[in-house]
């Protein structure tokens, strides 16, 4: 499957340089679907593949004298700030919606490919192609510029892309850019704003204990500049309309697809099989094997860490999946996953350091890890509070349960001591 990777690596880059803009969508969904990667992870490494990609594919345009740097900084200014708090935002939304998201952008693009280029056409009327300005309007729109700036951002920073089909006619309009001219700006703009929200992934990531294939960016990276430096060259020969028009029926076809695929999840009030479908009294565990062992539903289980030597019995009560959520530096040495191994059963481990890592990012990591196992389940952490924490977040976020439900649910699964930061991030008063 890797070598249709490589294949989308060199199609993003081509069509970046066919295109001038818009090749930068096709990240994510190869990296979700070829290389498997889960969307928050593909959605931060689209960010660093674009943003390299973008930075060579600027230099000819750079070397050319095909940069406005005064838009550069009117809109990648704005565009960097909003980057950083989509990346932000995104710490509160699932993979699913995310990818949903993305979808609609795609479907935008696709769109605004497909129109008739009129406005554009106006704009670059009285301006040769690649002209240093010199037609430009004395009077630029440089609030309207930031504002979209900023408004791109965010989109960039939510679902992973560079935003070129909506830089380059922004630059053409409001600022008055001849349509070379913002091509050749537009790329720094992206790149300088991908990187950007990049930076702000790398916590978000590390805060849901995911991690990025660095040699997976870098490979991506250069096949994707190598393929815009050669689609560079190979445009000046084929007709653009015609590129332009096939590429906007692709992301037409695509983002339905994803649409339909990612729409149940990311919509669904509850998911299927949902942790927090019924409170049920707890069941026949053995509280020797389990510390503080709670089963709040039939097939979950929640508590403290088990014994080396505990998980043969565990699996022989019918445990199927082992969720650890205990980081390493609170291990002593031991390798729970190599024991959890040997006794034939599915392992994860989400490091979740103390109050700081009871986060929503980390709630949605648990969740989707939950939603995907099959049989019945153990979370534990040391004594089950954190793992009660993280699922009253889940709860609410993923759930569709109301603060008080999420709440109760937490509860039952062993939430204590993180109570009120669990209650402040539902929204919920103290207790008394």
């Amino acid at each position: 499957m890797m070598w249709l990777a490589w294949l989308g690596a060199a199609a993003i880059g081509l069509s970046l340089g066919l295109l001038g803009s818009g090749g930068s969508i096709l990240t994510v969904p190869v990296l979700v679907y070829l290389v498997g990667q889960p969307e928050k992870v593909a959605i931060a490494g689209s960010l660093a593949i674009v943003g390299g990609i973008s930075l060579i594919a600027a230099l000819p345009w750079t070397w050319k004298r095909q940069v406005d740097w005064r838009n550069v900084a009117w809109f990648g200014v704005p565009g960097m700030v909003g980057t950083w708090m989509g990346a932000w935002l995104s710490t509160w939304l699932s993979g699913a919606l995310q990818l949903l998201v993305f979808a609609v952008v795609m479907l935008l693009a696709a769109a605004m490919m497909l129109r008739p280029p009129r406005a554009l056409a106006a704009g670059t009327a009285n301006s040769e192609e690649g002209a240093v300005d010199a037609t430009a309007p004395p009077t630029r729109k440089v609030g309207r510029i930031a504002l979209d700036g900023l408004v791109v951002g965010v989109v960039t920073g939510v679902v992973g892309v560079g935003g070129g089909f909506l830089i380059v006619p922004a630059l053409v309009l409001l600022g008055g850019l001849a349509l070379h001219r913002a091509i050749g700006t537009s790329l720094w703009i992206i790149s300088l704003k991908s990187f950007s929200g990049f930076a702000k992934y790398t916590s978000v990531l590390a805060g849901a204990g995911l991690a990025l294939d660095w040699r997976l960016i870098g490979l991506f990276t250069a096949i994707g500049a190598g393929g815009s430096l050669l689609g560079g060259r190979v445009a000046r020969r084929l007709p653009q309309a015609h590129l332009q028009r096939a590429f906007a029926v692709f992301l037409l076809l695509m983002g339905a697809g994803i649409a339909w695929q990612t729409a149940p999840d990311a919509f669904a009030a509850t998911r299927s099989p949902d942790p927090t479908a019924e409170i049920t009294p707890m069941q026949s565990i053995d509280t020797t094997l389990v510390p503080q062992a709670r089963q709040p539903r039939p097939t979950l289980v929640t508590g403290g860490q088990p014994a080396p030597d505990a998980w043969e019995a565990l699996r022989a009560q019918g445990i199927t999946t082992v969720i650890n959520l205990r980081p390493e530096a609170e291990m002593d040495g031991r390798d729970e996953r190599a024991e959890v191994a040997a006794a034939g059963l599915d392992y994860h481990q989400i490091a979740v350091d103390g109050a700081g890592g009871v986060t929503a990012a980390n709630a949605d990591a648990l969740w989707s890890v939950l939603d995907e196992a099959e049989g019945t389940v153990l979370v534990h952490c040391a004594s089950g509070n954190r793992v009660g924490a993280l699922l009253a977040l889940g709860a609410s976020r993923q759930g569709g349960r109301s603060p008080e439900e999420a709440l109760e649910w937490g509860q039952a699964a062993g939430l204590t001591g993180l109570e009120p930061k669990v209650r402040e991030a539902l929204g919920l008063p103290r207790s008394e």
